[in-house]
């Protein structure tokens, strides 16, 4: 074996370590932050106000999985065998986020139109809202799914892990505060303004996203 092949793996192992460590601190840092966020709020809220998030975050959780489907970590795979081979990679990025935007609108749009229904199975008309609110973010977390599987199979971690940080903090800043300016509305308004805290982070996070993909796709120009 020559020794630039052997150099080439080499910085192939150092970098999977290194980005497998970028991820597991990422991970643990979003997990402290999650855990940061449900205190207060169930302070906040109380009992029935958790309860009525107990019944809208489970299902909205349900179709997160639903709207990806598996694709990002397909795309991811693809993309590393792609780049192992020095082909472009964007235009499979491309066709991934074509599928699972489709795949998030639908969702939206059944999830936005079955409102009312869900709300009425669960028990509890009021978290009829609470869906129609969190309906749309579906479609954002099919989009970050994808650009996250993109950077993965690219080798590059860090927008995976920023990305997960940048959710949970402006979930825990943003929910937190309009629950806490909507509590004297009522508890279901404060319940909302916790699901639209979970809307802006996605928002957030996808910005971040698209924002370091285009920087990154500077210096990847062509491949398109």
């Amino acid at each position: 074996m020559k020794k630039k092949e052997i150099d080439a793996i080499k910085r192939n192992k150092r970098h999977m370590l290194s980005g497998a460590a970028v991820l597991a601190i990422g991970s643990v840092l979003a997990k402290v932050l999650g855990a940061l966020y449900r205190v207060p709020l169930t302070n906040i809220l109380g009992a029935e106000g958790m309860g009525m998030y107990q019944l809208v975050f489970p299902v909205f959780a349900l179709f997160m999985v639903l709207s990806t489907a598996g694709i990002p970590t397909a795309l991811s795979r693809m993309v590393a065998e792609k780049r192992a081979e020095g082909a472009p990679t964007k235009k499979y990025l491309v066709s991934a986020i074509i599928v699972l935007a489709t795949l998030g609108t639908l969702l939206a749009i059944l999830t936005f139109a079955l409102s009312g229904q869900l709300a009425r199975w669960q028990g509890n008309a009021e978290t009829r809202t609470g869906f129609m609110i969190v309906a749309p973010t579906l479609i954002l977390v099919s989009l970050i799914a994808g650009f996250r599987g993109w950077f993965q199979g690219e080798m590059y971690m860090l927008p995976t892990a920023v990305s997960n940080i940048i959710e949970q903090v402006v979930k825990l800043a943003v929910g937190i505060g309009l629950s806490v300016a909507l509590l004297p509305r009522g508890v279901t308004a404060a319940v909302n303004g916790a699901l639209l805290g979970i809307a802006l982070s996605e928002a957030c996070a996808l910005a971040y996203l698209i924002i370091t993909f285009l920087v990154r796709g500077k210096k990847l120009k062509g491949e398109m």
